[in-house]
């Protein structure tokens, strides 16, 4: 992927998903199945990335997903990485966040 200017990337239409990108580091923080503060980031970016194709309209609201909802989940997931070491995020809710928001197809 080449690299873009600030400019572009500061326009709806230049996000682009983050298919494929793994993690820089693959260390976990414990041996509780904890995920690292990059998948968290990466999370993150996927949420905000869903939330822009509603609001284009390239995916459609399914249920209760709205792209405000995708946006507050980010920011909480941002929020959460200010304290990791006391308020982590498991494994279970990594995959159910991935699973309520339809992420799953961005990881692939």
């Amino acid at each position: 992927m080449k690299l873009r200017t600030i400019q572009d990337l500061t326009i709806i239409d230049g996000l682009k998903p983050l298919r494929g990108y793994k993690p820089i580091t693959t260390v976990k923080v414990s041996r509780l199945k904890v995920p690292s503060e990059s998948e968290l980031i990466l999370l993150s970016a996927n949420l905000l990335y869903q939330g822009s194709q509603i609001i284009r309209g390239t995916s459609h609201r399914t249920g209760n997903l709205s792209a405000d909802r995708c946006s507050f989940k980010a920011l909480e997931i941002m929020s959460r990485l200010d304290d990791y070491e006391n308020k982590f995020v498991d494994m279970l809710e990594f995959k159910k966040i991935r699973k309520d928001f339809k992420l799953n197809g961005l990881y692939k």
